[in-house]
């Protein structure tokens, strides 16, 4: 069964829905596998936001703040 999961981005509050499945949704919880391994079809930015919780364009914007 196809499920909505939705991740608010802790740095804009922008809220974004995947839609994933439960077997995913177990894998996620569990930790034991890689993220890309258990959403191979999701692009790198929106794994991201599984790990981190920040949307693309955050990170895009974290990444370039000068230290």
């Amino acid at each position: 069964m196809i499920i909505p999961v939705s991740i608010t981005c802790p740095r804009c509050k922008e809220e974004h829905v995947f839609k994933i499945t439960e077997q995913q949704l177990a894998e996620l919880k569990k930790g034991e596998k890689f993220i890309q391994d258990i959403l191979p079809d999701f692009p790198p930015a929106d794994r991201e936001m599984f790990l981190s919780g920040y949307c693309p364009k955050c990170w895009d914007e974290i990444l370039a703040e000068p230290i």
